[in-house]
Protein backbone atom coordinates (compact mmCIF):
# COMPACT_ATOMS: atom_id res chain seq x y z
CA UNK A 1 0.00 0.00 0.00
CA UNK A 2 1.18 3.65 -0.37
CA UNK A 3 0.74 6.66 1.51
CA UNK A 4 -2.28 8.40 1.27
CA UNK A 5 -2.47 12.10 0.16
CA UNK A 6 -4.65 15.50 1.83
CA UNK A 7 -7.31 13.36 3.57
CA UNK A 8 -7.97 15.72 6.65
CA UNK A 9 -6.85 14.02 10.00
CA UNK A 10 -9.63 14.76 12.93
CA UNK A 11 -8.75 12.99 15.04
CA UNK A 12 -5.07 13.59 16.40
CA UNK A 13 -2.98 12.50 19.50
CA UNK A 14 -2.11 15.17 22.07
CA UNK A 15 0.97 16.97 21.53
CA UNK A 16 3.38 14.94 23.59
CA UNK A 17 2.05 11.61 23.17
CA UNK A 18 4.49 9.27 22.06
CA UNK A 19 2.93 7.34 19.43
CA UNK A 20 3.31 8.68 16.04
CA UNK A 21 5.91 6.53 13.65
CA UNK A 22 8.13 8.51 11.56
CA UNK A 23 9.98 6.46 8.25
CA UNK A 24 11.71 8.72 6.16
CA UNK A 25 13.73 7.79 2.76
CA UNK A 26 17.49 9.43 4.18
CA UNK A 27 17.53 7.77 7.77
CA UNK A 28 15.02 5.09 7.85
CA UNK A 29 12.47 4.65 10.59
CA UNK A 30 13.43 7.25 13.62
CA UNK A 31 11.05 5.35 15.70
CA UNK A 32 7.97 6.83 17.91
CA UNK A 33 7.77 10.20 18.49
CA UNK A 34 5.42 13.15 19.82
CA UNK A 35 3.90 15.47 17.19
CA UNK A 36 5.97 18.32 18.96
CA UNK A 37 9.13 16.15 18.10
CA UNK A 38 7.81 15.51 14.53
CA UNK A 39 7.99 19.35 14.11
CA UNK A 40 11.49 19.58 16.20
CA UNK A 41 12.65 17.03 13.71
CA UNK A 42 11.51 18.80 10.42
CA UNK A 43 12.83 22.46 11.20
CA UNK A 44 16.26 20.45 11.84
CA UNK A 45 16.02 18.82 8.15
CA UNK A 46 15.92 15.47 9.87
CA UNK A 47 12.15 14.98 8.06
CA UNK A 48 11.60 15.75 4.97
CA UNK A 49 8.18 16.81 3.21
CA UNK A 50 7.72 13.48 1.41
CA UNK A 51 8.54 11.50 4.48
CA UNK A 52 5.52 9.85 6.04
CA UNK A 53 4.24 8.88 9.49
CA UNK A 54 1.28 7.47 11.30
CA UNK A 55 0.14 6.79 14.37
CA UNK A 56 -3.05 5.03 16.00
CA UNK A 57 -6.27 5.21 14.08
CA UNK A 58 -4.69 5.97 10.58
CA UNK A 59 -5.48 3.59 8.03
CA UNK A 60 -2.75 4.18 6.12
CA UNK A 61 1.24 5.79 6.16
CA UNK A 62 0.55 9.52 5.53
CA UNK A 63 3.01 12.23 3.70
CA UNK A 64 3.87 14.99 5.76
CA UNK A 65 3.11 17.50 3.63
CA UNK A 66 -0.17 17.14 3.16
CA UNK A 67 -0.83 17.03 6.87
CA UNK A 68 -0.36 21.06 8.36
CA UNK A 69 -3.12 20.30 11.07
CA UNK A 70 -0.48 18.26 12.73
CA UNK A 71 0.95 21.08 13.70
CA UNK A 72 -2.05 23.36 13.93
CA UNK A 73 -2.64 23.22 17.67
CA UNK A 74 1.02 23.84 18.73
CA UNK A 75 2.09 26.84 20.99
CA UNK A 76 3.79 29.20 20.34
CA UNK A 77 2.62 29.85 16.56
CA UNK A 78 2.45 26.81 13.48
CA UNK A 79 5.50 26.93 12.84
CA UNK A 80 6.67 27.01 8.67
CA UNK A 81 7.71 23.84 7.35
CA UNK A 82 10.08 24.15 4.74
CA UNK A 83 9.29 22.51 1.48
CA UNK A 84 5.59 21.75 2.41
CA UNK A 85 3.40 23.28 -0.60
CA UNK A 86 0.29 25.28 0.38
CA UNK A 87 -2.68 23.52 -0.89
CA UNK A 88 -5.94 25.22 -1.59
CA UNK A 89 -8.56 24.90 0.49
CA UNK A 90 -10.93 22.61 -0.88
CA UNK A 91 -14.11 20.25 -0.18
CA UNK A 92 -13.55 16.65 -0.44
CA UNK A 93 -16.77 15.88 -2.00
CA UNK A 94 -18.61 12.68 -1.74
CA UNK A 95 -16.47 9.69 -1.89
CA UNK A 96 -16.86 7.29 -4.76
CA UNK A 97 -18.83 4.01 -4.04
CA UNK A 98 -16.08 1.33 -4.71
CA UNK A 99 -15.89 -2.01 -3.12
CA UNK A 100 -12.64 -2.60 -1.21
CA UNK A 101 -10.74 -4.80 -3.12
CA UNK A 102 -9.36 -6.37 0.18
CA UNK A 103 -10.62 -6.65 3.90
CA UNK A 104 -9.21 -4.21 6.12
CA UNK A 105 -9.77 -4.14 10.03
CA UNK A 106 -10.47 -0.53 10.13
CA UNK A 107 -11.29 -0.78 14.02
CA UNK A 108 -7.81 -1.13 15.80
CA UNK A 109 -5.01 -3.06 13.27
CA UNK A 110 -4.08 -4.90 16.08
CA UNK A 111 -0.69 -6.97 16.15
CA UNK A 112 -2.46 -10.62 16.97
CA UNK A 113 0.56 -11.52 19.28
CA UNK A 114 0.65 -8.14 21.71
CA UNK A 115 -1.83 -5.37 22.74
CA UNK A 116 -0.13 -2.72 21.05
CA UNK A 117 -1.60 -0.69 18.28
CA UNK A 118 1.46 -1.65 15.34
CA UNK A 119 1.49 0.64 11.50
CA UNK A 120 1.44 -0.94 8.48
CA UNK A 121 4.49 -2.38 6.54
CA UNK A 122 6.42 1.08 6.01
CA UNK A 123 9.75 -0.69 4.63
CA UNK A 124 7.96 -0.50 0.83
CA UNK A 125 6.58 2.96 1.08
CA UNK A 126 9.59 5.13 1.04
CA UNK A 127 11.05 5.82 -2.65
CA UNK A 128 14.20 4.18 -3.86
CA UNK A 129 16.79 6.20 -5.89
CA UNK A 130 15.10 5.34 -8.98
CA UNK A 131 11.14 6.32 -7.25
CA UNK A 132 10.94 9.96 -6.63
CA UNK A 133 7.31 10.00 -5.33
CA UNK A 134 4.90 8.43 -4.26
CA UNK A 135 1.23 7.05 -5.82
CA UNK A 136 -1.54 8.58 -3.97
CA UNK A 137 -4.33 5.53 -3.61
CA UNK A 138 -8.04 6.24 -3.27
CA UNK A 139 -9.23 5.17 0.60
CA UNK A 140 -12.64 3.80 0.76
CA UNK A 141 -14.60 4.65 4.32
CA UNK A 142 -15.65 1.53 5.40
CA UNK A 143 -19.21 3.07 6.22
CA UNK A 144 -20.28 3.49 2.29
CA UNK A 145 -22.22 0.91 1.15
CA UNK A 146 -20.83 -2.14 -0.42
CA UNK A 147 -21.74 -2.58 -4.63
CA UNK A 148 -23.29 -5.88 -4.60
CA UNK A 149 -22.03 -8.40 -7.27
CA UNK A 150 -24.72 -8.96 -10.62
CA UNK A 151 -27.07 -11.62 -10.53
CA UNK A 152 -29.80 -11.74 -12.90
CA UNK A 153 -33.60 -11.83 -11.93
CA UNK A 154 -35.49 -12.64 -14.44
CA UNK A 155 -35.47 -15.58 -17.31
CA UNK A 156 -34.95 -12.88 -19.94
CA UNK A 157 -31.76 -11.34 -18.17
CA UNK A 158 -30.23 -14.81 -17.99
CA UNK A 159 -30.97 -15.20 -22.06
CA UNK A 160 -29.71 -12.03 -22.70
CA UNK A 161 -26.40 -12.83 -20.60
CA UNK A 162 -25.85 -16.20 -22.44
CA UNK A 163 -26.17 -14.32 -25.72
CA UNK A 164 -23.27 -11.89 -24.11
CA UNK A 165 -21.30 -14.98 -23.36
CA UNK A 166 -21.80 -16.77 -27.02
CA UNK A 167 -20.66 -13.62 -28.75
CA UNK A 168 -17.94 -12.98 -26.64
CA UNK A 169 -16.53 -16.89 -26.99
CA UNK A 170 -16.96 -16.22 -30.28
CA UNK A 171 -14.91 -13.45 -30.62
CA UNK A 172 -12.11 -15.57 -28.49
CA UNK A 173 -12.42 -18.16 -30.90
CA UNK A 174 -12.12 -16.18 -33.93
CA UNK A 175 -9.06 -14.45 -32.52
CA UNK A 176 -7.25 -17.39 -31.29
CA UNK A 177 -7.83 -18.55 -35.03
CA UNK A 178 -5.94 -16.47 -37.08
CA UNK A 179 -3.46 -16.57 -34.50
CA UNK A 180 -3.28 -20.06 -34.93
CA UNK A 181 -3.29 -19.78 -39.18
CA UNK A 182 -0.51 -16.84 -39.08
CA UNK A 183 1.84 -18.74 -36.77
CA UNK A 184 1.88 -21.95 -37.53
CA UNK A 185 4.29 -21.91 -40.15
CA UNK A 186 6.93 -20.24 -37.79
CA UNK A 187 5.69 -23.72 -35.37
CA UNK A 188 6.07 -25.80 -38.15
CA UNK A 189 9.67 -24.73 -39.21
CA UNK A 190 10.98 -24.90 -35.44
CA UNK A 191 9.61 -28.67 -35.42
CA UNK A 192 11.34 -29.54 -38.41
CA UNK A 193 14.61 -28.26 -37.08
CA UNK A 194 13.83 -30.25 -34.11
CA UNK A 195 13.20 -33.26 -35.89
CA UNK A 196 16.11 -32.94 -37.72
CA UNK A 197 18.33 -32.17 -34.85
CA UNK A 198 16.62 -35.37 -32.54
CA UNK A 199 17.68 -37.51 -35.90
CA UNK A 200 21.08 -36.25 -35.03
CA UNK A 201 22.16 -33.94 -37.51
CA UNK A 202 23.73 -30.41 -36.75
CA UNK A 203 21.58 -27.22 -38.19
CA UNK A 204 24.33 -25.40 -40.33
CA UNK A 205 21.94 -22.80 -41.98
CA UNK A 206 18.79 -20.85 -41.78
CA UNK A 207 17.57 -17.95 -43.47
CA UNK A 208 14.43 -16.74 -45.31
CA UNK A 209 13.13 -14.01 -47.61
CA UNK A 210 9.88 -13.24 -45.97
CA UNK A 211 8.56 -15.82 -48.19
CA UNK A 212 10.69 -19.18 -48.18
CA UNK A 213 12.56 -20.29 -45.05
CA UNK A 214 15.61 -22.34 -45.91
CA UNK A 215 17.39 -24.82 -43.54
CA UNK A 216 20.68 -26.65 -43.93
CA UNK A 217 21.57 -29.62 -41.80
CA UNK A 218 24.92 -31.27 -42.09
CA UNK A 219 25.73 -34.67 -40.68
CA UNK A 220 28.52 -35.72 -38.33
CA UNK A 221 29.28 -39.27 -39.04
CA UNK A 222 29.38 -38.76 -43.05
CA UNK A 223 28.75 -34.76 -43.65
CA UNK A 224 26.65 -35.42 -46.29
CA UNK A 225 23.73 -32.36 -46.13
CA UNK A 226 19.57 -32.59 -45.80
CA UNK A 227 18.36 -29.28 -47.32
CA UNK A 228 14.47 -27.48 -46.68
CA UNK A 229 12.86 -24.68 -47.87
CA UNK A 230 9.77 -24.41 -46.25
CA UNK A 231 6.79 -21.96 -47.70
CA UNK A 232 3.49 -21.51 -46.02
CA UNK A 233 0.71 -21.64 -48.54
CA UNK A 234 -2.01 -20.88 -46.34
CA UNK A 235 -1.56 -17.78 -44.30
CA UNK A 236 -4.66 -16.65 -43.70
CA UNK A 237 -8.01 -17.80 -42.09
CA UNK A 238 -9.72 -18.19 -44.85
CA UNK A 239 -7.95 -20.12 -46.91
CA UNK A 240 -6.85 -21.98 -44.12
CA UNK A 241 -10.43 -23.25 -43.26
CA UNK A 242 -10.90 -24.02 -47.31
CA UNK A 243 -8.13 -26.33 -47.86
CA UNK A 244 -6.39 -26.51 -44.31
CA UNK A 245 -3.11 -25.76 -43.22
CA UNK A 246 -0.72 -26.85 -45.59
CA UNK A 247 2.91 -25.79 -47.07
CA UNK A 248 5.52 -26.57 -49.88
CA UNK A 249 8.71 -28.34 -48.90
CA UNK A 250 11.22 -28.66 -50.90
CA UNK A 251 13.68 -31.64 -49.61
CA UNK A 252 17.29 -32.16 -51.09
CA UNK A 253 19.74 -34.45 -49.87
CA UNK A 254 23.29 -34.07 -51.04
CA UNK A 255 26.69 -35.36 -50.85
CA UNK A 256 30.31 -34.31 -51.94
CA UNK A 257 31.85 -36.26 -55.00
CA UNK A 258 35.44 -36.57 -55.70
CA UNK A 259 34.20 -36.92 -59.57
CA UNK A 260 32.27 -33.99 -59.66
CA UNK A 261 33.29 -32.43 -62.81
CA UNK A 262 32.57 -35.80 -64.54
CA UNK A 263 28.59 -35.67 -62.76
CA UNK A 264 28.11 -32.03 -63.84
CA UNK A 265 29.43 -33.06 -67.60
CA UNK A 266 26.46 -35.64 -67.15
CA UNK A 267 23.40 -33.30 -65.62
CA UNK A 268 23.91 -31.21 -68.82
CA UNK A 269 22.42 -27.60 -68.58
CA UNK A 270 18.86 -29.17 -69.19
CA UNK A 271 18.74 -31.06 -65.70
CA UNK A 272 20.32 -28.53 -63.68
CA UNK A 273 18.11 -26.02 -61.31
CA UNK A 274 18.35 -24.18 -58.39
CA UNK A 275 16.81 -25.26 -54.52
CA UNK A 276 14.37 -21.95 -55.21
CA UNK A 277 13.78 -21.95 -58.80
CA UNK A 278 10.53 -23.27 -60.39
CA UNK A 279 10.32 -26.87 -60.23
CA UNK A 280 7.20 -29.35 -60.07
CA UNK A 281 5.79 -30.94 -57.30
CA UNK A 282 6.98 -35.12 -56.85
CA UNK A 283 9.78 -35.31 -59.75
CA UNK A 284 13.19 -35.93 -58.57
CA UNK A 285 15.92 -33.40 -59.24
CA UNK A 286 19.58 -33.65 -59.37
CA UNK A 287 21.21 -30.87 -58.98
CA UNK A 288 25.41 -29.84 -58.36
CA UNK A 289 27.27 -26.78 -56.06
CA UNK A 290 30.24 -25.99 -57.93
CA UNK A 291 31.96 -24.30 -55.06
CA UNK A 292 31.49 -27.54 -52.51
CA UNK A 293 31.00 -30.05 -54.80
CA UNK A 294 28.02 -31.35 -53.48
CA UNK A 295 25.89 -33.56 -55.41
CA UNK A 296 21.81 -33.46 -54.38
CA UNK A 297 18.90 -34.54 -55.13
CA UNK A 298 15.56 -32.70 -53.94
CA UNK A 299 12.19 -33.36 -54.53
CA UNK A 300 9.12 -30.53 -54.01
CA UNK A 301 6.19 -32.21 -51.66
CA UNK A 302 3.04 -30.58 -50.43
CA UNK A 303 2.48 -31.45 -46.58
CA UNK A 304 -0.57 -31.19 -44.55
CA UNK A 305 0.97 -28.93 -41.39
CA UNK A 306 -2.37 -30.35 -39.44
CA UNK A 307 -1.01 -33.36 -39.39
CA UNK A 308 1.59 -32.77 -37.15
CA UNK A 309 0.94 -29.25 -35.66
CA UNK A 310 -2.43 -29.79 -33.56
CA UNK A 311 -4.63 -26.79 -32.58
CA UNK A 312 -3.51 -26.64 -29.05
CA UNK A 313 -0.12 -26.41 -30.47
CA UNK A 314 1.41 -29.88 -29.59
CA UNK A 315 3.62 -31.32 -32.22
CA UNK A 316 3.64 -35.12 -33.54
CA UNK A 317 7.35 -35.11 -33.52
CA UNK A 318 7.58 -38.98 -34.03
CA UNK A 319 5.54 -38.47 -36.99
CA UNK A 320 7.27 -35.80 -38.73
CA UNK A 321 10.57 -37.95 -38.14
CA UNK A 322 9.44 -40.63 -39.90
CA UNK A 323 8.18 -38.79 -42.99
CA UNK A 324 11.71 -37.19 -42.93
CA UNK A 325 13.76 -39.61 -42.56
CA UNK A 326 11.30 -41.86 -45.26
CA UNK A 327 12.30 -38.53 -47.89
CA UNK A 328 16.00 -38.04 -47.11
CA UNK A 329 16.36 -41.83 -47.57
CA UNK A 330 14.66 -42.26 -50.70
CA UNK A 331 16.37 -39.00 -52.12
CA UNK A 332 19.92 -40.58 -51.36
CA UNK A 333 18.69 -44.37 -52.90
CA UNK A 334 17.88 -42.10 -55.87
CA UNK A 335 21.05 -40.44 -55.62
CA UNK A 336 23.25 -43.15 -55.59
CA UNK A 337 21.30 -45.10 -58.89
CA UNK A 338 21.43 -42.16 -60.74
CA UNK A 339 24.92 -42.49 -60.71
CA UNK A 340 25.57 -46.27 -60.47
CA UNK A 341 26.44 -45.72 -56.74
CA UNK A 342 25.20 -48.43 -54.19
CA UNK A 343 23.05 -47.30 -51.39
CA UNK A 344 24.31 -46.38 -48.22
CA UNK A 345 22.93 -47.95 -44.82
CA UNK A 346 23.58 -44.80 -42.79
CA UNK A 347 21.36 -43.39 -40.76
CA UNK A 348 19.58 -40.81 -42.04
Amino acid sequence: MRPTGGILLTKLPAPDDVVVHVHTRAHGSLGIISRRDLDARINQGDVSADDVFWFPGMVEWGEVRYHPELFADLLPAPPSISGLPQLPERSPGPLPQLKPSHTIDYTNLVNPSSDAVVPPEADALVPTDTEQHYTHTITVDPALPIVQSYTAQTERDRHADHIFATLMQATFDHRDAHEFASCIDEVFLGAVITAALDAGRSLSDISSDGTHHFLRFVHPDNASHVIFRVTHLTGNLTTSRVQGHRASVVIGYGERSADFATIWAILGEQERSGLVSPDTPGTFIIDGDVATQFVYAQVRLYLSIDDYVNADWSIDYALLREHIDACVRALRIHLHGRFGRPESSCTT
